[in-house]
């Protein structure tokens, strides 16, 4: 168990405003409230380490685990379980994952105090303080009007379309692809001159890196004349019309039958594995 004393000291500094157990019923519910006093907690205590990115980055790569992994989700979840034996897994997980001292201690303390039962929303809680540090908001996307399945998308050439305002978000996923080569470069001018400054520009392509994402096409008839789109091509274009690009993920590396192994996509995101690919740029 990682453990010293001046952290135990710091924790409990931080964790006094919830620690009173008036607040917790005789059936362990557990308010939101309290929740996010644990979250703060967390959240404190990684930005006086400079650690917040670190941290945040070990909170989502645990509730990856945590979401798709029911046995893990449960054996934390479940009462009955002995802290000793809930503090040799969190010990093992903190290993594999390489997870700080600081988000280890902080496990190894809820479990100590019977709390890691409420670890879902105490990672959600963290997540949105996170976000929120950033300057980042949540947002729903509400369509001006019903879609039937009689109308549903609107095809229009680019090269007659002259957006009349522009956008937060635009969100092109499978288009370039089926796009000729020549006619790639007045596209990206299109989607650039839709988006206001400050917007964000989310493109999806299959991944040419991908064999399987390869042979799928092949077989569609749809896809079988298309032109793969490298992931360095479309960030060189975004450059070149004025985005600037943010980040580059891959994903869906695991197929359906495969789909209790998707939990571990997250760690090798950057690595061109996965049968598609993402790139966020922002209009400057």
């Amino acid at each position: 168990m990682i453990r010293n004393d001046a952290y135990d000291r710091k924790i409990k500094l931080f964790l006094t405003i919830i620690t009173d157990r008036k607040k917790l019923s005789s059936n362990y519910s557990f308010s939101s409230e309290t929740s996010s006093r644990y979250a703060l907690a967390l959240f404190e205590l990684s930005s006086e380490n400079k650690e917040i990115n670190d941290v945040e980055r070990d909170v989502t790569n645990l509730k990856q685990i945590y979401d798709y992994d029911s046995n893990f989700r449960n054996f934390l979840k479940n009462p009955t379980k002995s802290v000793s034996s809930q503090m040799e897994a969190i010990k093992v997980v903190s290993k594999i994952l390489k997870f700080k001292k600081t988000l280890a201690n902080f496990l190894f303390l809820l479990v100590s105090k019977r709390r890691i039962f409420f670890l879902e929303k105490i990672m959600k809680s963290f997540l949105i303080l996170s976000s929120k540090k950033r300057g980042e908001i949540q947002a729903s996307l509400i369509s001006s009007r019903d879609l039937d399945k009689n109308h549903r998308i609107d095809y229009q050439n680019t090269a007659d379309y002259d957006p009349d305002e522009q956008f937060d978000l635009v969100f092109c996923n499978g288009v370039f692809h089926h796009i000729a080569l020549e006619a790639r470069s007045d596209a990206m001018k299109t989607i650039f001159r839709s988006i206001r400054p400050g917007g964000v520009f989310a493109f999806w392509e299959n991944n040419p890196h991908s064999i399987p994402a390869r042979y799928v096409m092949s077989r569609i008839p749809f896809d079988r004349d298309a032109i793969m789109v490298w992931p360095r091509q479309a960030r060189k274009q975004m450059r070149e019309v004025g985005f600037d690009v943010l980040l580059t993920d891959y994903c869906f590396l695991f197929p359906a039958m495969m789909s209790w192994l998707r939990w571990s996509e997250g760690f090798v995101r950057h690595v061109p594995l996965g049968a598609q690919y993402l790139i966020l740029s922002k209009k400057r």
